[in-house]
């Protein structure tokens, strides 16, 4: 491992390519910093205090918006789905289905049980209506 870190340190970059970035680097433009003054500290202040402010007032406007279209579009279906007595008369039409939905079963239940029986005795085999009677005798 300490053989790898050695090597790094021997890599050098190509002489062509570090005379190249050398002179781009000081042929960029150097600008110089503008000496103090107090019109340029209250002019970014200024800038500075705009953006804040205009950011928060776009930010209260947006919030503000959104309750309203909250409070006048969505509430009323909120509202309504929240309302017990709604709540009740939706409950007791769902109990009402499912009551209904029980009785045609029970109705058509005994039915289809009676014609499953008729079916599998009419095509049972003989043996094994004879096996089944050995067992129930010994009961």
């Amino acid at each position: 491992m300490e053989n790898h870190f050695t090597k790094f340190k021997t890599i050098r970059p190509d002489p062509a390519y570090t005379a190249r970035s050398r002179g781009y680097i000081l042929s960029a433009p150097q600008v110089a910093r503008e000496p103090f003054s107090i019109r340029t500290a209250l002019t970014r202040a200024f800038q500075s205090g705009a953006a804040f402010g205009l950011s928060a007032a776009l930010i209260f406007l947006l919030a503000s918006g959104l309750s309203l279209l909250n409070k006048e579009v969505l509430a009323p279906a909120v509202l309504s789905a929240l309302d017990p007595q709604s709540l009740h008369s939706e409950l007791d039409n769902l109990n009402i289905q499912f009551k209904i939905a029980q009785l045609s079963y029970y109705d058509t239940a005994p039915q289809k049980v009676a014609m499953a029986l008729n079916e599998a005795s009419a095509n049972a085999p003989a043996s094994d209506a004879n096996k089944t009677t050995s067992h129930d005798t010994s009961l």
